[in-house]
């Protein structure tokens, strides 16, 4: 064994902040992509985005899991960009909502 088993949930949660940094990236992506109407920059946008989450994910695994591919690993990584993702996507949908309940001036109904 190359290492301590105590570390391996430091590096477990390492991959879940990874996790996290590459679904912002993707976010950053949508929300570039929404403002430039042009095809190519947005498919050149997500490629670029892919291969940066693929970079970021080997790099990581490189340098503090030895090389070593783990499922607690991918696990952790996919389980964070999924999470985020939904927070994301959740935190956008009411902050659009707020904001055209404050521009239309509408209010909740109170029961």
């Amino acid at each position: 064994m190359l290492y301590e088993t105590q570390a391996q949930l430091g590096v477990f949660f390492l991959f879940v902040l990874c996790g996290f940094l590459c679904g912002l990236i993707f976010d950053f992506q949508k929300i570039i992509e929404n403002k430039v109407k042009n095809k190519f920059f947005s498919n050149f946008l997500l490629f670029f985005c892919v291969f940066l989450s693929s970079f970021t994910y080997f790099l990581i695994n490189l340098i503090f899991n030895y090389g070593e591919l783990r499922w607690f690993s991918l696990f952790a990584f996919l389980l964070s960009f999924s999470i985020e993702k939904t927070i994301a996507q959740n935190m956008f949908a009411l902050t659009r909502k707020i904001c055209y309940n404050i521009k239309h001036g509408r209010k909740k109904k109170r029961s």
